[in-house]
């Protein structure tokens, strides 16, 4: 046989056997298949035979299929917490973990720390960091050690802006913060204007004498008006050439709170020419806002406002967030949604921006802007407790009950503590004929606090 003909043999029984190999595979398949039909037909209520069959679709991508399986296994399992965790975990080692969470995410109390872990690591790595920062406060609740659970939430939180958490995780475990979590306990509270105890803030003083702790503590006590404090640390770093924007927005602060107006202009404007951190620089500019607004000044006022609304428009669209936070924070409502409103333009589906200008848009019937927007938070995160309760309550506004529904679920998974969509959804549901689920959820609305009166009588 010529070398050319060999090849050609070898190639013809390759083939022989692999298509052999097919065809046995696909016969075993048809057969277990067959035999797990019979096994049911045969045995109706165990639920074991119904989860082979789920998985056995779910393997071969037949995902509708698969669900039905895997819900009556559940049904027959007396919708236990490990059924339901057996079908979810399925769904993560099929790496299909999207699906995966309408199993997982409403049993996360009936996880095991370990499990809870692996759950939030893989939520990391898809970047669905809404509900990794969910399964990360449930894991972080069982623990009394600050590091490394509830370390990394309050980093999570920082970063997603959710500060308020982040303060209250940081506060509780002041005993234990490292430098960083300490500065950053200092630097949110000053941020969101919030009120840290006097002991609180001396702890964190006492624990890190040095560095930027000092500065941070002195800004938390005049947001306090606590003076003494602050003359007392001004005093100390007059001649110190560490921390200069820090220092004269600190002595204009002083200065503004006795109506030394023109000391604290110069001693602002002096804190923003040494600024470089775009964050402190916002302060700084909303400060200066303020100062001239509040002392009647029009000209520099206007003059201020100018400038501004020219120099963010260019910066990054999270600085601008962080603005209109501010200005928000201040009392300046109009001024705070104009720069939500260049976040939007600049960064579609912008929660905190979205969020500020929600009745807005709703009363000037802004209807494309506000299904743009909240389309663009879904589709970079469609797990997200911000984009599915701006999507429940915007079809709850247009009585689109059967659109609102899949919203609202996902709300009262993704939601930490959620109460008010589990009353939305049961009058969704009850419009859509469906009074066994209205009432489930009816029932889960009061149990978590909401009004009863609020619910028929005859679904209490």
């Amino acid at each position: 046989m010529t070398q050319k003909g060999l090849m050609l043999s070898l190639a013809l029984l390759l083939c022989l056997t692999v298509c052999g190999f097919a065809r046995n595979r696909d016969r075993d398949r048809d057969i277990s298949e067959d035999s797990l039909q019979a096994m049911v037909t045969r045995e109706p209520d165990n639920a074991g035979n119904w989860f082979k069959l789920g998985a056995l679709a779910a393997r071969n991508n037949q995902i509708d299929l698969a669900k039905g399986y895997f819900d009556e296994a559940i049904k027959l399992s007396d919708n236990s917490a490990k059924a339901i965790l057996d079908v979810g975990d399925f769904w993560m080692t099929l790496g299909k973990l999207r699906v995966s969470m309408a199993y997982l995410m409403p049993n996360l109390a009936h996880m095991d720390p370990s499990h809870l872990d692996q759950l939030q690591f893989a939520l990391e790595k898809e970047k669905l960091f809404s509900a990794q920062l969910l399964v990360l406060r449930n894991l972080g609740v069982r623990t009394k050690e600050f590091k490394p659970v509830n370390q990394k939430t309050a980093i999570l939180a920082f970063r997603l802006g959710e500060l308020p958490l982040c303060q209250v995780l940081l506060a509780h475990f002041i005993d234990q913060l490292d430098y960083e979590s300490a500065r950053n306990l200092l630097l949110v509270s000053f941020f969101t204007g919030a009120t840290l105890e006097t002991k609180t803030i001396a702890g964190v003083q006492k624990k890190f004498p040095l560095g930027e702790i000092g500065i941070l503590s002195a800004l938390n006590y005049a947001q306090q008006a606590k003076w003494r404090e602050v003359r007392d640390f001004l005093k100390r770093e007059a001649n110190s050439v560490s921390y200069r924007d820090y220092y004269f927005l600190l002595k204009a602060m002083e200065a503004a709170s006795e109506d030394r107006n023109d000391e604290a202009a110069e001693a602002l404007i002096k804190a923003q020419e040494v600024a470089s951190w775009d964050r402190l620089r916002v302060v700084i500019d909303a400060e200066l806002y303020r100062l001239y607004t509040s002392t009647g000044n029009k000209f520099k006022a206007d003059q201020i406002w100018e400038t501004l609304k020219e120099e963010y428009q260019e910066k990054d669209p999270d600085v601008v967030e962080f603005m209109g936070k501010q200005m928000q924070q201040r009392g300046y409502e109009k001024q705070s949604k104009y720069f939500f409103r260049v976040v939007l333009r600049r960064k579609p589906g912008d929660a905190a921006a979205m969020t500020a200008l929600w009745d807005d848009l709703m009363g000037n019937e802004d209807y494309q802007i506000l299904t743009d927007n909240i389309k663009a938070v879904l589709d970079r995160d469609p797990l997200s407790c911000e984009g599915n309760m701006m999507a429940m309550n915007f079809h709850n506004h247009h009585k689109n009950d059967k659109e609102l529904v899949p919203y609202a679920r996902n709300a009262t998974v993704y939601c930490y503590d959620a109460v008010e969509p589990y009353y939305v959804l049961g009058n969704s549901l009850m419009n859509l004929s469906k009074p066994d689920e209205a009432k489930a959820s009816f029932a889960t609305f009061i149990r978590k606090g909401g009004d009863a009166n609020r619910v028929p009588l005859n679904l209490r």
